[in-house]
């Protein structure tokens, strides 16, 4: 490491009058700073869709699925720097599933393609389901969706959903 030694002399007027502050430096990180801003923004908004898909059990219980959504989020509205932006999120996607059953529970993992009112992306995906009954599924799923160009913005939309589905 190397040690800076900045010195600043301030002149006062109404005492005619000349201090000087001494500041150490142990480091001299403050260009790394300049050169990077990133704006977020964070919205919460409803969710409601249907996802319809098939899975397999093999004997070893592993299991791989494909599974096809639909959603519609309600509309989402901010604003940065005094531009007013409105994200109408109708996202249809396809994702590859993979999981091990245990008993009732199926813990999965999930990579597919999402698309976005024209934009498109992909998306990760961890969820578990729980087989209420031969026919009833009830399970929890988050998905991360990522966007190279959403409405003109690269933009990441995380969901946590509650599902319940039917096994025909």
């Amino acid at each position: 490491m190397s040690a800076a030694r900045k010195e600043t002399i301030i002149v006062e007027p109404e005492r005619r009058e000349t201090r000087i502050i001494r500041e150490a430096w142990t480091e001299v990180v403050r260009a790394a700073y300049a050169s990077t801003f990133v704006q977020e923004m964070k919205e919460s908004a409803n969710t409601f869709g249907v996802f319809a898909g098939y899975r397999h059990q093999f004997s070893n219980k592993a299991v791989v699925g494909v599974e096809a959504n639909y959603a519609r989020t309600n509309s989402v509205r901010t604003s940065f720097e005094r531009e007013s932006h409105r994200f109408d999120l109708k996202t249809a996607s396809i994702e590859a599933q993979l999981g091990y059953a245990h008993a009732r529970f199926l813990p999965y993992i999930a990579a597919g393609y999402v698309k976005n009112s024209g934009d498109d992306g992909w998306l990760a995906a961890a969820g578990v389901d729980y087989a209420l009954t031969d026919n009833v599924l009830l399970g929890v799923k988050y998905t991360r969706h990522d966007y190279d160009n959403l409405q003109g913005w690269k933009a990441t939309n995380d969901t946590i959903s509650a599902r319940v589905g039917w096994k025909f």
